[in-house]
């Protein structure tokens, strides 16, 4: 489920043991987190609570380490990552990652252990860490879509559908079916989110 934060003077966020504050822009504007905002790498304009859609990073089966295997770096998607955070210096950003139903084995502690794992590669790659926050969610956040997305059976589901278990199952109840995991799969994911937009912080009094 999703939040609702208010912009008002100075925000808050906890970095590992430290509190970190940033003065937040644009005062009293409203950020729905249950009604996230998409934006492209390439996009100029961004706010807080923007939500990045990135390359896809794939993970090695029951492990938080990022999948490097024949043709596929999970690392070449973290580097497009970097770069984007380096031409944004001045963003602070969650890396969240997540799964669905399906996934017996993935729970919120494996979820959070796979955005550690690309907040470590995102430092190792340059990037400051008070900058990054690591969020599993387990399946607590269905993906909701950005466009309108063409099922294999060539079903059409429009942009702004929530990918929920009831969805899903409504959708293409054969499990087995590709439309079925094929929405499965959308919902296992990594995602970066806006925190802030005005890095280094204003530090307290």
């Amino acid at each position: 489920m999703g939040f609702t934060i208010y912009n008002s003077g100075i925000r808050r966020f906890v970095v590992g043991a430290a509190v970190i504050s940033f003065v937040v822009l644009n005062s009293f504007s409203k950020i729905d987190f249950a009604k996230p905002k998409y934006k492209t790498i390439n996009d100029t304009a961004f706010e807080m609570g923007d939500n990045v859609i990135i390359p896809k990073i794939l993970y090695q089966f029951d492990k938080p380490a990022v999948l490097k295997n024949g043709n596929y770096n999970g690392m070449d998607s973290l580097r497009i990552i970097s770069y984007f955070l380096r031409d944004h210096h001045n963003f602070v950003v969650e890396i969240g990652n997540h799964t669905d139903k399906s996934c017996d084995y993935c729970d919120s502690k494996l979820t959070q252990a796979r955005a550690q794992a690309c907040v470590d590669s995102l430092i190792k790659l340059g990037i400051e860490p008070k900058r990054l926050m690591a969020k599993g969610y387990g399946e607590a956040e269905p993906f909701t879509l950005y466009q309108d997305v063409i099922l294999p059976s060539g079903t059409v589901v429009k942009a702004g559908t929530i990918l929920t278990d009831k969805f899903i199952s409504l959708t293409a109840p054969d499990e087995k079916s590709d439309d079925h995991q094929f929405l499965l799969q959308m919902n296992r994911r990594t995602e970066l989110r806006i925190l802030a937009t005005n890095f280094p912080p204003i530090l307290p009094k």
